[in-house]
């Protein structure tokens, strides 16, 4: 099967496509959607795929966060594309904006705990004070003046309007706003609304209707549809679970992005002095230097192969999964294709029981495909382990220790001779008269009527896969799942060891910089300060 992949990055606004590990060809439609969010185009996906690939028939790989990833399979499902037609496949997990947001108050509470020479900590919070403190807003229109919400484990202050046109110049991007409906004046219901739906800075996601019990519903509905929103988002009150999804989405996703944004800016040119500084240093201290260059390139070659360890773009489930699935169905439908049916009762239960026992040898073949696959791709594992450790050049020695079992599971096959049996159709016919009867033209016999049965093959074949075929899905599944999980575990193996032999490269590294005069253990200070942070930093971006 041909494969496509997609990567989204809501914290970086990247998108990344290829299809067939190609990039899109020039001019495709996918470059209209590359610098938009993921939602403003996902019900959009299916065609886009469909038609850059000619049609369905693709395995699709995606690395992004688990919603996202939810979000791409529904819009496909909603679209009717079974998955017989596309197949899913989560490669790289990406945190979720609640988990994101949580690293950037560990960046602060760091920064506070760490302070730099070169860092002002608060003239920085000064600056970006509009950024950093209350940083979200939240806007109630004829509320019943709630102070504060609760969003996301963020507390947020409610701004209540009674009259819309005090929204006139306030800036409404990606502002939730709740227009509460409770006014029986219908002219003013529209007024309203129209001045709220007509603006540039706001779009339908961020509206949500609370209407009163009071109202007539449907007609409120009516009305906001005919203003251009014909989904609206109605909810009971403003802790509706869909006010959350959307802020999670929209406001703390752009917060993030945004105080990634001002924090590299900053970081960045101070590394970029310090790295002046450290050049300079090193013409009067080259020995040391050279030592101190070849720790620390040491250490970011191990931190390069931990972040290879880190993510999970490298775990292909293996494409014989699909194809024995496939070979499995083709043999069914293969089996005695040439015949029809049958009337004959005991043709049929020699048919019956002979493809019962076609089955369990299909199946037999099946399983022993999917686990000698399995196996190779366990062994590449191994293989590919090895070999990024080995090319950081450290500890050649070292050979992992998994403490991994896989338990082998039994599914158990149905016999389906009797329910193939049980598949017929019944009629009385007119029985065909005798050579005895046609000599005697006896016109009773002719309209004697018997009953006939009549067995389908195909009605078989239909019932083989309808049995068998959750039962293979589950045998991928499980396959799919132990993989992965050998996956994680040898992948924490090498991550620990990696982490063991840096912790003991940077401790070699602090005693020859203790060689230094007092100014370079200083700027050498510098340096691993904005190491860490930069560490820091990335894994918000990309972890």
């Amino acid at each position: 099967m041909v494969k496509t992949e997609l990567s989204y990055n809501p914290y970086l606004m990247e998108t990344v496509v290829k299809f067939n590990d190609q990039p899109p060809k020039i001019n495709s439609i996918i470059e209209k959607y590359r610098d938009k969010k993921l939602q403003e185009w996902v019900e959009l996906l299916p065609q886009v795929f469909r038609d850059e690939m000619n049609g369905y028939g693709f395995d699709f790989y995606f690395s992004g966060t688990e919603s996202d990833y939810e979000l791409i399979k529904s819009s496909f499902r909603k679209a009717g594309v079974t998955d017989n037609e596309v197949a899913f496949f989560y490669k790289n997990e990406l945190e979720e904006p609640v988990i994101k947001n949580k690293r950037i108050y560990d960046v602060f509470s760091w920064l506070d705990a760490h302070p730099n020479r070169r860092f002002d900590y608060k003239a920085f919070k000064d600056d970006n004070k509009e950024v950093l403190d209350s940083p979200y807003s939240f806007i109630t229109i004829n509320g019943n003046k709630i102070s504060s919400i609760s969003l996301c484990d963020e507390k947020i202050d409610i701004e209540n309007i009674d009259n819309v046109n005090e929204l006139t110049t306030t800036d409404l991007t990606n502002t939730p706003i709740v227009m509460f409906i409770d006014s029986h004046d219908l002219n003013r219901n529209k007024r309203d609304l129209r001045s709220i739906i007509c603006r540039d800075d706001i779009s339908s996601r961020q509206l949500f209707f609370c209407i009163s019990a009071e109202l007539n519903r449907p007609q409120i509905e009516r009305i906001i549809s005919d203003l251009g929103i014909h989904t609206p988002n109605i909810i009971n009150d403003v802790n509706d679970a869909v006010i959350s999804d959307y802020f999670e989405v929209y406001p703390l996703t752009e917060y993030i992005t945004k105080v990634l944004g001002i924090l590299k800016g900053t970081i960045s040119k101070l590394q970029a002095d310090v790295d002046e500084e450290n050049e300079k240093s090193k013409i009067v201290n080259s020995g040391i230097h050279r030592k101190i260059d070849s720790l620390e390139n040491d250490i970011n070659t191990l931190k390069n192969a931990d972040d290879l360890f880190n993510q999970r773009d490298n775990l292909i489930i293996p494409t014989e999964y699909v194809s024995s699935m496939k070979s499995f169905f083709f043999k069914i439908s293969e089996w005695r294709k040439k015949k029809t049916k049958t009337t004959n009762m005991d043709e049929a239960i020699a048919m019956a029981t002979e493809f019962n026992t076609m089955l369990d040898k299909f199946y037999s073949e099946f399983v022993a495909e999917i686990d000698s696959a399995s196996v190779a791709k366990s062994a590449e594992i191994d293989q590919l382990f090895g070999k990024w450790f080995s090319d950081t050049k450290m500890d050649p020695d070292f050979e992992p220790t998994v403490d991994f079992n896989y338990e082998a599971k039994e599914y158990i096959t149905p016999s389906l001779t009797e329910k193939f049996m049980d598949i017929k159709t019944e009629q009385y016919i007119v029985r065909k008269a005798s050579l005895f009867d046609r000599l005697k033209n006896n016109a009773d016999a002719n309209n004697d009527k018997v009953m006939e049965v009549t067995y389908t093959y195909e009605a078989w074949r239909t019932l083989a896969v309808e049995e068998y075929g959750p039962i293979c899905q589950r045998v991928v599944d499980n396959w799919t799942e132990t993989l992965t999980k050998y996956y994680a575990v040898l992948a924490n193996v090498y991550h620990n060891r990696i982490h063991q032999i840096i912790k003991q490269k940077t401790e070699e590294k602090q005693i020859v910089s203790k060689q230094l005069s007092q100014d370079e253990q200083l700027l050498q200070n510098d340096m691993d300060w904005l190491s860490q942070i930069n560490d820091k930093l990335h894994l918000i971006e990309r972890g």
